[in-house]
């Protein structure tokens, strides 16, 4: 490979057809038209003698020598912005597609006022948000995902950020018998469960129970892994529900059901927001983190956990 064939703004626009693969929106992001988009991939395929990205139904997927390529190439292209001073970015006027991971949980908290705010700063951005997947670490590092929000430890070597910190409540429908004393150990081992199936929680969880002397293989009638729909059925049963605070504050706002403080001593744990270290100086990513460690200040003042009444 001769690299006096290959400029900056070839590698510029790889970068941005690996993120976007699509030739419509990475023409988009880069202020070009399509045919130039194109014509710029032409020359990416004749300099690597290798298609890099194959049409599919829903647009483009990369080649295997693609996806080697993307990691290496993210950080040439950041390392770039950071030598010539131009690694900047505008909200009010620039285009850009977040790429966020989360459960419905972080879904149902933060995105609803983080899309609001970003409704009036970055009205020409977008979220595409995913589930939480089993390949979240490898999604991460190769830039499919920008951020992931949850509640587990972070992976070795990535960054994170603590954006609130929650714990785990009981909830109820309203009226529900038990609310009628002050509820023990006793009664939460005896009353029927639904339980929210989550492998990245599962042993916090199972800790929890343990130390209530609650034996789910007992106890628990509904398992399914939704947090946000884990409410609504309690609403219409006398199941009761053990799941994280802030999640349960929100789903109180909507429909009838209350909250209870359970009857040993709760640790709170962090939900954090995660990220690859190769985006810690990438300022688009920065503002992002910013605008989400913003919301959740919010969120942590309004909710005013540890003080259900």
């Amino acid at each position: 490979m001769d690299i006096q064939n290959l400029d900056l703004n070839l590698l510029k626009t790889l970068h941005v057809l690996l993120e976007e693969r699509n030739v419509s929106r990475a023409a988009t992001k880069l202020s070009l038209s399509q045919s130039a988009v194109s014509h710029a991939l032409g020359r990416l395929r004749t300099y690597f003698n290798d298609p890099l990205l194959i049409k599919v139904q829903n647009g483009m997927t990369p080649t295997v020598l693609a996806d080697e390529l993307k990691v290496p190439l993210s950080g040439i292209i950041e390392r770039i912005g950071e030598l010539t001073g131009k690694d900047t970015f505008n909200p009010a006027v620039q285009t850009a597609t977040f790429k966020i991971a989360a459960s419905d949980y972080g879904s149902g908290i933060i995105l609803p006022r983080l899309i609001e705010k970003m409704s009036v700063l970055a009205p020409n951005c977008s979220i595409e948000c995913s589930p939480i997947s089993n390949h979240l670490e490898h999604d991460l590092k190769i830039g499919m995902i920008d951020l992931a929000f949850g509640g587990y430890k972070p992976f070795e070597n990535f960054s994170y950020d603590t954006i609130f910190n929650d714990r785990y409540v009981g909830v109820v429908k309203k009226g529900h018998p038990i609310l009628k004393s002050a509820i023990t150990k006793r009664q939460l081992q005896v009353w029927p469960h639904t339980y929210i199936d989550i492998s990245a929680n599962t042993q916090r969880k199972d800790e929890l129970y343990k130390s209530l002397g609650i034996k789910t293989s007992d106890t628990v009638i509904v398992r399914q892994p939704y947090f946000l729909v884990a409410p609504l059925i309690v609403e219409k049963s006398d199941l009761i529900l053990i799941m994280p605070e802030m999640g349960a504050r929100v789903m109180a706002q909507i429909i009838d059901i209350t909250l209870f403080e359970l009857p040993t001593l709760i640790n709170t744990f962090p939900f954090i927001q995660v990220w690859h270290r190769r985006r810690d100086n990438d300022k688009m990513h920065q503002w992002l983190r910013q605008q989400v460690a913003d919301v959740c200040q919010k969120i942590n003042a309004f909710f005013n956990p540890h003080q259900i009444k």
